[in-house]
């Protein structure tokens, strides 16, 4: 194996793992979104205005979208890393493949912030539920 060789088997490499690493992601991502929605459908039971309502439902929405979202998210990232790994047993790759890579890799980042967003969005609204139900005086 020649050095130029070494080397792109390196890179692949990488992108493999990366993209291993985000399939294990996006699945902790959709664990989180269950375990949301299950506290959602807890709460919601004590929600008596419309305000915290469509709130519930807004939430509600969001967590279904991020379901199929994901869905199509991991498949295309256990395609992208099937690819990968055939490509790394042939000591090639090509340029659709590291655009295809490129492409995943902002959709992740995307995806990391927006869930941040979301998850503290979402428990800002479970503790003002909380505080609306248990004042302090």
């Amino acid at each position: 194996m020649t050095v130029h060789n070494k080397m792109i088997s390196s890179t692949q490499n990488q992108y493999l793992f990366e993209t291993i690493s985000w399939i294990r992601l996006i699945e902790y991502l959709k664990q989180e979104n269950t375990i949301m929605k299950n506290r959602l459908s807890e709460v919601i039971e004590e929600i008596n205005d419309k305000h915290n309502l469509a709130l519930a439902e807004h939430f509600q929405n969001l967590f279904i979208i991020k379901d199929d979202f994901f869905d199509h998210v991991l498949h295309d990232l256990n395609k992208e890393s099937e690819k990968w790994k055939i490509n790394s047993i042939e000591d090639s790759f090509t340029n659709e493949l590291i655009k295809t890579y490129l492409y995943l890799k902002d959709q992740i980042d995307f995806i990391e912030k927006d869930y941040i967003t979301i998850k503290k969005d979402y428990f800002t609204y479970l503790s003002s539920l909380s505080s609306e139900s248990n004042p302090i005086n």
